[in-house]
This record gives C-alpha cells, sequence and structure tokens, in this order.
C-alpha cells in the first residue's frame, strides 16, 4: 500500500496534475497509511474494564517504547525524576542488583531501574491507585516477574512498614514528598510530609535495610528539605555525596528538577594499630 501511494504521488507531479480533488486524496492515502504504520502505545480499552482504577492519560517517557499508563489520583510530573532517570540510565551499577523504591507513584523510576537490568524491586507507596498503577505499567513492559509492588497502611506510612525485617536492599530510591505539610487527601501525600517524618525515617531504618555496599538516591527540589537531609545525615552518620552538577547555593527555594543526593553508610576510620607492650 506504501508503495503504491507513493506511486501515485509521482505520477501526480509527472504529469502536472494540479492540486485538487484528486491531489487531496493522495495526501490523505499517505496519512492513513503512516497511520497504519505508526505503533500504538495504548493497550485494547477492553483490558482496562478489570482496573479498580481508570486510566485517566498516557504518557511518553525517552527511553521507553511505549506510553506510560498514569491512573486517577496517581501524581504525575516526570520534571520531578528528570535528574535521577537521567543517572539510573548512566550507571552500570544496578546489573542484578535488587532495588527499593519509596514512593513509587505510576512506577516510573521502579520501570528505569528494571530496564536498567535491577534483578529486583520492591516498589511501595500509601496510594492504592499508585499500587495498581505501579503493576500494570509493569505488566505492560513485562517486568511484573521482577517487580513487587506493596501497599502502605496510612496507619503507619513510614518508609518501611511493608518491608521485612530481614529484607536488605543494593539501592533505595525516592522522589519523597517536597513540603513539610500536613496531607489532607490521598492526593496529597504525594506532596507534604509532615515535619518530614517520612524522610526520618528512612534515615531510621537505614541501617537494618540498606547492604553494606549499598546507597540510596534520593531527589528534592525544594532546598530547606535538602538541609533536612543534611541535618539527618549527621545525626545518623551517614555519608552525602551530591549528584548534581548544580550549586545548592544558587537554586531558588524550589526549583525543576529535583536535586539528587547520594547517601551511604560513612567508612569507620581503622583504629590504630595496638603498640606492643614493652618487654620487662
Amino acid at each position: 500500500m506504501k508503495h503504491f501511494s507513493i506511486a501515485c504521488l509521482l505520477v501526480a507531479i509527472v504529469i502536472a496534475i494540479p492540486v485538487g480533488i484528486f491531489g487531496k486524496a493522495i495526501l490523505e492515502l499517505l496519512d492513513v497509511v503512516n497511520q497504519k504504520q505508526a505503533p500504538t502505545s495504548k493497550p485494547d480499552p477492553i483490558a482496562q474494564k478489570s482496573l479498580a482504577f481508570p486510566v485517566k492519560a498516557w504518557h511518553s517517557v525517552e527511553g521507553f517504547d511505549q506510553n506510560l499508563a498514569v491512573m486517577e489520583t496517581v501524581f504525575w510530573d516526570p520534571r520531578d525524576t528528570e535528574s535521577l532517570r537521567q543517572l539510573i540510565d548512566v550507571s552500570d551499577s544496578l546489573q542484578g542488583k535488587s532495588v527499593l523504591e519509596i514512593g513509587t507513584g505510576s512506577g516510573l523510576l521502579s520501570l528505569c531501574c528494571l530496564k536498567a537490568g535491577a534483578d529486583r524491586v520492591v516498589a511501595t507507596d500509601v496510594n492504592p491507585a499508585a499500587i495498581e498503577n505501579t503493576k500494570y505499567n509493569s505488566r505492560r513492559f513485562k517486568f511484573c516477574d521482577r517487580l513487587d509492588a506493596r501497599l502502605v497502611p496510612l496507619e503507619e506510612p513510614t518508609a518501611y512498614s511493608v518491608v521485612k525485617p530481614e529484607e536488605k536492599f543494593d539501592l533505595i530510591i525516592s522522589n519523597p514528598p517536597w513540603v513539610n505539610g500536613k496531607p489532607e487527601t490521598i492526593e496529597e501525600y504525594v506532596l507534604y510530609d509532615e515535619n518530614f517524618g517520612l524522610l526520618k525515617s528512612v534515615f531510621e531504618g537505614l541501617e537494618d535495610h540498606l547492604n553494606p555496599n549499598g546507597r540510596v538516591w534520593m531527589t528534592y527540589g525544594r532546598t530547606d528539605a535538602i538541609k533536612a537531609i543534611h541535618e539527618l545525615a549527621k545525626t545518623h552518620q551517614f555519608e552525602l555525596i551530591p549528584r548534581d552538577s548544580r550549586e545548592l547555593s544558587q537554586l531558588p527555594e524550589e526549583f525543576f528538577p529535583g536535586f539528587v543526593i547520594e547517601i551511604r553508610k560513612k567508612l569507620l576510620a581503622p583504629k590504630e594499630a595496638a603498640k606492643p607492650e614493652p618487654v620487662n
């Protein structure tokens, strides 16, 4: 069909047929052919009937060959995680690793880790729609065998409330709520972290859930939240490594994309070699 339509167009040009009804018909035919050849990124709507939460929008993301589904009440602003996604994409350290994502939303960051070769990902969220959203996207991208999405109870919205005591991870990632405030609705849990309680719980459980050579990648777009991270790292004796080329002092109070910070366990300084006892 494509070759036939192109041939018709060439004939029209050669015999100098004016653009009229026939020329318009040819252009419409070419458009139909192009549409048929373009890959569709949306699944059959019938397949969505079994979902508890409707898909409100589809979004294309660089590096993915299909659009991502975003369900009702699930937050979507990829500007937040642009720097972190770039870091995941260029990192060669995720191959075969275990990952925990705290606050998964649509599952975008978890999918990026799986695409980068992570062996397994545990993704958590307080929003039931986000959990179904993450599972749905992981099925579409054929990652569901390596992803475990878990719903965090609102009674205990902390970083490790649905993580088993013995579970440890090579990488913990999060784009947590940036603003110190109280959420009033399920949608607002992605925006507000009252007294930075979620952030505090991340640090409080790191010793138990981070492997010895593991790391944490967090992204924040507010300077007061980043200052809170520095204070908590000092309190809990963790090392902070900026993973961003921007100078924090030159950024406004709130900005995009989020500033990426790496958190690691501090290496203890070697003890002084014991001095030999004097020989009498």
